[in-house]
């Protein structure tokens, strides 16, 4: 890239605060958070936005690329619209760093006259107009971090965000037999919202008031709506019947009746289509009440076939390439798990379609089933394209405000929790050959929350009772906590007695846990072919329904999935399965058969258990609830480390995610921790150490004025050491990794972490805290003791110097030489933040990205250069001259006019002007004599005449005592 450059496409009213680069195996991520120098422009105070580059020429630093931009707070308006979960900053406080921000936390319009903001407490909730904030603590400024599984990370007390780039890994890549789970909504205004699309038979009527079918009694006649049925399909209808005063009504489809309703309710049931016919509700003569909120989905069941070994190995070999099965149904469904929300993928094809009249579609799963989305753009041209090329889809409720995350979930399929979504080939004409052959996938990912996803780590019933009676139980908890399949036989073959609990012939069981459920696993025993029956599972026709408590009654879950059902989906608990619900938000633990208080699901089948019905096994699926949001982060032992949660009562807590996997904060391989008092966490950093041939990475642990260490590596070995509770880092950006570290000797050098207190600034080596900031202490303090100021820092790596950087002051610390020296880069060109990226170094200014520490010039323009040399004592205290004999400037090649002060502490002797070459030293032919007074000697200078490519690196000047006046 040139040496400088814009950091946003429109805007010129920001700079960068934060920023990453983190090569992976694909690409080189790059990650910007801007906040405000001056008073915004726009009503965007703060952004963040990625690339999967670092800049060229061609590119912004900062555009608005959908997917890889997130605005992190809005300015606060008056007279405007937001929606729960928006981010604003009132408008006073936009033009320095914020102190609090809002929260919206309901949504509305904002009032003609602002509130008086600053008047509030943290946390209050405040009307303004319809809406509501809540007042929080914080600057939204945030650090960035490379994560595990090439992912970053961004974290500023409010958002934890992360990013995969265009080329992720896919977690599961499933080619099915047909679409997993349900299909698309067949039924067009099922909510009523007016009478189109329903044949309204006699007895019915549109309520155009309540929005929902009325009949009243005196007919027969039905309401349908006239729509393709696949006989033999499987279908989902969901209704909701209100205000029956009398009589019944029955669901059919394909000529096949649900079950007879006659009390309003929500029900849900699965019928088997017999032909064709259309989908009609039948009432009884004498029925009278209101249909409402219809949904008919088709069911659909798979055959998986995993091809996520071939398709994520780079290899192109026979055992790593899949040749994609056809379904019955002539479409070709590939459904692609991610851990992290996609919106396209890239697909390499070495077989291609050869059916041009194809219809490709994109699906996205969601808790109720398939939903279909928009294709951008579709590199593959329906995969009738050889090579690697890009699909890339939107779905209607995308966010278009860049301010919120997408609604993705992450769903329950193919026995794995992951965002799912499916490619779709469906042939308009023809069919789709069976040579399609794929060798490659990734995931193009977008910015969203750090999600927490199931770690696969199944835990047993505390307790399990079977409900024998009103109040009675029977405690079967041992018997369900073991996979034992065990027979025998006394009169008959039967499972052992205490190792499998037999539900004939009750209808209601129970499990208790300590931590809230999503969904369970079933088991039943199996026999040998010597046995009969072989399966000891259910054969009576039923459906389950589940039940939480809610501290009062127990309530139904919603949106459950029962996957004990038989094929035909009349009869539960009829083959091992799993039984999933979405999570709870308002259970609360009870006492039941015993006095621990647990989380109790009631399991409740609509008939009594078949005298075969024995369970064998049961293991449990917890609710993994969403993260708090943290202060910052840092990757330590290839964990994702996050700290200082806002949110969490608990703001010294230490969260780590499972080894490799930033998407996995539960189960036995994360690591929760605390550091001292419950104040909170401000920053975090890892430092390498060796002594011989061990090496370790430690956990450094900051808060404002404490600093502690982590040892260990998993949850038994972890350890908490304090290493001050007097010096701490109010100053988050402040702190850096310096790999090559202070020199110890020459050739050895040791890594240390830098970082600002609210006095000083301090080295720390893995032993000790060194203040490095003596010889500059008054002008350090005073610029700690701003609370507006933006205090940051940046490293270059190459020269082993510390930036410290604060409002439009800079100072470096040369590592190697254990000096300070002050940088002036001119009106409107202090740096903000830096970033270094392949032996560069560059500087983010007010508008501008540029390079650094590559002569005197900056954004286009030279600059002078001041120095000043450390102390040194003077051979006595009497009075002496000195003659100059030799200088020399060590510089980039140049040549350039240097004017010297020789100051003594007490007097000054300034030279005339010295042209200096750095090409060789400069011996002076007619000696500068030089009578001083004084017990020590410096030298200050100032280089003019610089070209662009002159960097001034050191001086030394060679004198000799010419004669000592008594």
């Amino acid at each position: 890239m040139t040496n400088y450059k814009s950091i946003h496409q429109t805007a010129t009213d920001r700079t960068i605060v934060s920023s990453i680069t983190t090569d992976t195996k694909h690409s080189t991520l790059t990650a910007y958070q801007t906040y405000l120098t001056t008073t915004p422009s726009s009503t965007v105070i703060s952004e963040i936005s990625c690339s999967n580059t670092f800049p060229s020429d061609s590119i912004y630093l900062i555009s608005q690329v959908s997917g890889q931009y997130r605005i992190i707070a809005l300015k606060h308006s008056t007279s405007t619209a937001y929606v729960k979960g928006q981010i604003v900053i009132p408008s006073t406080l936009t033009s320095s760093i914020t102190t609090y921000y809002l929260e919206c936390v309901s949504n509305g319009t904002t009032g003609s006259a602002a509130p008086a903001f600053a008047n509030y407490d943290y946390n209050d909730i405040i009307t303004d107009g319809t809406v509501k904030w809540i007042k929080r603590k914080g600057n939204l400024i945030g650090k960035f971090t490379k994560a595990p599984d090439d992912t970053i990370v961004f974290c500023n007390g409010h958002h934890n965000l992360i990013y995969g780039g265009s080329s992720h890994r896919l977690g599961k890549i499933i080619n099915t037999d047909s679409a997993s789970g349900l299909g698309a909504e067949l039924l067009t205004n099922g909510n009523f919202a007016d009478s189109s699309a329903w044949t309204w038979g006699t007895g019915w009527t549109w309520d155009n008031v309540n929005y929902e079918a009325d009949h009243a009694t005196g007919s027969t006649s039905g309401l349908s709506q006239n729509i393709s049925i696949i006989a033999g399909a499987t279908y989902q209808i969901v209704f909701t019947l209100k205000n029956v005063a009398s009589g019944s009504v029955t669901f059919y489809v394909g000529s096949t009746a649900g079950t007879t309703r006659n009390s309003p309710g929500t029900y849900t049931e699965l019928i088997v289509a017999a032909n064709t016919s259309i989908p009609i509700f039948v009432p009884t003569a004498d029925f009278e009440g209101s249909i409402d909120d219809v949904s008919l989905k088709r069911v659909y069941y798979q055959n998986d076939i995993d091809i996520t070994e071939q398709l994520t190995n780079e290899q192109t070999d026979d055992s790593h390439i899949a040749v994609l099965t056809v379904a019955s149904d002539g479409t070709l469904y590939l459904d692609i798990g991610s851990p992290l929300m996609l919106r396209g993928v890239n697909v390499t094809i070495t077989s291609p379609n050869t059916n041009n009249d194809t219809i490709l579609t994109v699906y996205r799963n969601t808790t109720t089933g398939w939903i279909g989305g928009t294709i951008i753009s579709d590199g593959t041209n329906k995969f009738t394209k050889v090579g690697t090329n890009t699909i890339l889809f939107s779905f209607t409720d995308d966010d278009t405000t860049y301010t919120l995350d997408n609604s993705d979930t992450i769903t329950y399929l193919h026995s794995q929790f992951l965002y799912w979504y499916s490619i779709r080939l469906t042939p308009n004409t023809g069919t789709l050959p069976d040579t399609i052959t794929l060798s490659y996938m990734t995931g193009y990912t977008i910015i969203h929350s750090i999600p927490n996803i199931w770690d696969g780590t199944l835990s047993i019933p505390s307790t399990f009772l079977i409900e024998t009676g009103t109040d009675a139980y029977t405690d079967n908890t041992i018997e369900v906590s073991k996979r034992e399949n065990s027979f025998s036989f006394i009169n008959s073959w039967l499972p052992s007695i205490g190792t499998t609990s037999r539900l004939y012939p009750y209808t209601t069981y129970y499990i208790g846990s300590i931590l809230p459920l999503v969904g369970y696993r079933v088991y039943f025993p199996e026999a040998g072919e010597t046995i009969t029956p072989r399966n000891w599972t259910n054969t009576n026709t039923s459906t389950l329904t589940v039940y939480y408590w809610d501290g009062t009654s127990w309530q139904a879950v919603s949106g459950l999935i029962d996957d004990t059902q038989n094929f035909t989906k009349t009869i539960t608990h009829n083959k091992n399965g799993t039984v999933m619900w979405l999570p709870v938000t308002n259970e609360k633990q009870r006492k039941l058969g015993h006095d621990i208080p647990l989380y109790y699901y009631k399991v409740v089948s609509s008939a009594a258990y078949s005298a075969y019905t024995y369970i064998d096994y049961i293991e449990l699926i917890p609710y993994n609830k969403p993260i708090e949001k943290y202060n910052t982060c840092t990757i330590w032992n290839n964990r994702l480390v996050l700290a200082g949660s806002n949110t969490s009562p608990s703001r010294n807590e230490i969260l780590c995610s499972a080894p490799n996997s930033p998407y996995i904060w539960n189960g036995d391989q994360t690591i929760t921790m605390y550091a001292g008092s419950n104040t909170p966490i401000t920053a975090l950093a890892t430092l390498y150490t060796r002594y011989g041939t061990d090496i370790a990475e430690t956990l450094i642990i900051f808060k404002s004025s404490e600093m502690f260490m982590v040892t260990g590596y998993d949850q038994e070995t972890v350890k908490v050491y304090p290493i001050s509770h007097t010096v701490g880092c109010p100053y988050p950006n402040t702190i850096q990794y310096c790999d090559l570290g202070i020199r110890i000797t020459e050739g050895v050098n040791r890594a240390v972490v830098i970082f600002a207190s609210d006095t000083a600034i301090y080295l720390y080596d893995n032993a000790t805290i060194v203040s490095i900031s003596d010889d500059i202490e008054n002008t350090i303090s005073t610029l700690l003791s701003s609370t507006t100021t933006f205090t940051s820092s940046h490293y270059d790596s190459t020269k082993s110097w510390y930036h410290f950087l604060s409002g439009s002051y800079e100072y470096i610390f040369d590592l190697i030489h254990k000096k300070w020296f002050k940088i002036d880069r001119g009106t409107n060109k202090q740096l903000y933040s830096g970033i270094f990226y392949k032996g560069i170094s560059y500087g983010f200014t007010s508008t501008l990205m540029t390079t650094l520490n590559t002569g005197y010039t900056m954004l286009g323009s030279s600059y002078t250069s001041s120095f000043t040399t450390a102390l040194k004592p003077l051979e006595s205290s009497l009075a002496v001259e000195y003659n100059i004999r030799r200088m020399k400037l060590l510089a980039s090649p140049s040549s350039s006019t240097c004017t010297l002060s020789l100051i003594t502490d007490t007097s000054t002797y300034s030279p005339s002007s010295i042209s200096l070459s750095t090409s060789s030293p400069i011996l002076i032919s007619s000696p500068i004599n030089l009578n001083l007074d004084g017990t020590v000697l410096k030298v200050t200078g100032t280089v003019t005449n610089v070209s662009s490519e002159t960097e001034l690196l050191n001086i030394t000047l060679l004198y000799s005592p010419k004669r000592v006046t008594w």
